[in-house]
């Protein structure tokens, strides 16, 4: 008598073989759309960052001018801060001004004074004892500081 060998298939089927590309796919696709973003736009903190820092920089330069070439003479500082001379009224607000500071936008930049704990201008005939200075940056954060005379 004679037998038959049975063929033992080995492998997968082709239908297995669709089914597994297919949820590879599926998968592969969520996890690009999830992923995806984040992994494109993981440097914007570190730029951003580094615009704040340069923020920080310009306002360290003031300081430092004050410091040094200033002490005592806060409308020099003002000047200096402003990029013109003579100084307008506003302190030249609104400009942007790249110079040896750095690169920044005025938005204050005026003598002020406290008057029953609130903040005015301070008048021509004021004594100019305060001076406070606000700038911002290309991503409009802004940085305040009261320079004292």
């Amino acid at each position: 008598m004679k037998t038959q060998a049975k063929e033992k298939s080995t492998g997968f089927t082709l239908i297995e073989v669709i089914i597994t590309l297919v949820v590879a796919a599926i998968v592969g696709t969520m996890m690009f759309t999830t992923l995806g973003s984040s992994l494109t736009k993981s440097s914007d903190p570190f730029f951003r960052m580094q615009t704040s820092l340069g923020l920080q920089r310009v306002m360290e330069n003031f300081v430092t001018a004050n410091e040094k070439y200033y002490a005592g003479d806060l409308p020099g500082l003002r000047a200096a801060i402003a990029g013109v001379s003579p100084v307008p009224v506003n302190g030249n607000e609104g400009a942007t001004l790249t110079n040896s500071f750095g690169t920044y936008t005025i938005v204050e930049n005026r003598f002020i004074k406290f008057v029953s704990n609130m903040e005015e201008t301070a008048g021509a005939s004021d004594p100019q004892n305060l001076l406070k200075v606000t700038i911002k940056n290309s991503n409009n954060e802004t940085l305040t500081y009261i320079f004292a005379g």
